[in-house]
């Protein structure tokens, strides 16, 4: 900070460099008129000249100053051509008082009048910087006292004295001055210091709430999926325990049904066809809850993929293109394949029902390492992402957190059931993976399939 006070002290003293210049060249003027009345010589022209030229060159150094920043490494030198100038600017004074010194008592005194003058304005606009300022003092004031003892008289010693008492007074008062600024300035400095860091603390508090909001709302969430999913899973087991002795009479039944009895085989082919998609949707609650007998084997993506090409271009009709990118190399994957390519056809539908204008679905993967502690849910490890991405309609934020719940839809009513996304969801984390959704009203949907892969370290 030492540093810093000390730049900032030489900044406020050079900002006033303009206004000494200009009162220095005005006065300077003015004293050159009344020393030509008083019958100086033309030696009076050319000390003008000199005063207007060092009080040009202090201007231009604090046009200078005013585009450059300076460093520390730089302060040094500014200090001393601060300090420089103002003595030069001060000599041009003294050497005045030398050289140019009238005989008359009346001009002398205007003389000491426009010195004592020139020492007080620089005492109050360069005491931020000491050496400035007392350079300047000392400079135009010493050589006036000095050339009134060389008289002789002891009415000029006097004089001589009282100069040396007001040049004294005023190097006290200009230290001390300042010395107040520089305490007044570390204050300034102090307090910027530790507002920048309340600042800073309270970012970091901010953000540390929105993190702390943001995973109490996750666990929520997850705490809510969970005892859904258990909910679920034990209604559809029971169902389905249901269903199974209902499809097992339907099938004693219809054995016990004459041939020619059309109208009753009919009416039992749609019991039974009910039943079935009873089943079925129980199976959907059980992969929600992740409670569905999986078979997991090691499964090529790609091949699985590519091998699925006719179903799903038949799947999602004319209109809609599907562009399959997956790369050479991609490790193999551990999961059920049959669910893998349930849960690629659904995703696949809900990418479709989300263009009803047409458009491209894109099936790509790609390898990712999750590091350990990367949150999210994941296990550290290998996987790999599969992608199924559409340019349709989108979701918004509200739609976006609630994709995944069961019998949540935006579809129409008898349109959807509302459990495809929960049962891939579902199937992801049983497997040991993740399913995760991006979308953007008016852009498009990105699904991810995160899969183990076989061989996981």
């Amino acid at each position: 900070m030492e540093a810093e006070l000390r730049i900032e002290r030489l900044r406020v003293a050079i900002r006033q460099i303009p206004v000494a210049a200009t009162v220095t060249v005005i006065n300077a003027a003015l004293l050159s008129v009344v020393l030509v009345s008083a019958g100086q010589d033309r030696l009076v022209y050319a000390w003008l000249v000199v005063a207007i030229l060092v009080a040009g060159a202090r201007v231009a150094l604090w046009a200078v100053f005013r585009r450059v920043d300076i460093t520390r490494q730089q302060y040094r030198r500014w200090a001393i051509a601060s300090t420089c100038s103002a003595l030069a600017a001060g000599s041009v004074w003294g050497g005045g008082s030398v050289l140019l010194f009238p005989a008359s008592e009346i001009y002398q005194l205007f003389w000491v009048f426009v010195i004592g003058g020139m020492c007080a304005g620089a005492a109050v606009l360069h005491y931020t910087h000491l050496p400035t300022g007392i350079g300047f003092i000392l400079s135009s004031g010493l050589p006036l006292a000095i050339r009134f003892v060389f008289d002789r008289s002891e009415r000029l010693a006097i004089a001589a004295v009282m100069i040396g008492v007001f040049l004294a007074v005023l190097t006290l008062t200009s230290s001390r001055a300042s010395k107040y600024f520089g305490e007044t300035l570390r204050l300034r400095f102090e307090l910027a210091q530790r507002t920048r860091e309340l600042d800073a603390t309270h970012a970091k508090l901010r953000t540390e709430m929105e993190e702390r909001r943001a995973a109490e709302m996750s666990l929520r969430h997850a705490q809510k999926m969970e005892a859904l999913g258990q909910l679920t899973a034990g209604i559809a087991h029971d169902f389905n325990n249901l269903l199974t002795v209902v499809l097992g009479s339907l099938a004693r039944l219809r054995r016990s049904i004459p041939p020619g009895n059309h109208r009753g085989i009919s009416l039992l082919d749609n019991a039974v066809q009910s039943a079935q998609r009873g089943a079925d949707l129980t199976q959907r609650l059980l992969a929600f809850g992740r409670r569905q007998a999986l078979m997991p084997r090691t499964v090529d993506l790609p091949a699985l993929v590519n091998g699925m090409s006719t179903l799903l271009h038949n799947s999602v009709g004319p209109g809609i293109d599907i562009a399959i990118q997956l790369p050479d190399g991609l490790p193999y994957v551990r999961v059920d394949a049959n669910q893998l390519e349930l849960a690629l056809l659904n995703l696949v539908l809900n990418a479709r029902d989300a263009m009803p204008n047409g458009g491209t679905i894109s099936i790509t993967a790609h390898e990712g390492h999750i590091q350990a502690n990367a949150g999210g849910g994941f296990l550290p490890g290998r996987y790999v992402a599969l992608s199924v991405a559409d340019n349709g309609e989108g979701m918004d934020e509200a739609t976006l957190a609630r994709a995944m719940e069961p019998f949540f839809t935006t579809k129409g009513m008898g349109q959807g059931t509302g459990l495809g996304l929960s049962m891939v969801e579902g199937f992801a984390a049983q497997s040991g993976g993740q399913c995760r959704l991006h979308s953007s009203k008016g852009v498009g949907t990105v699904a991810e399939l995160w899969l183990p892969t076989a061989d996981r370290q």
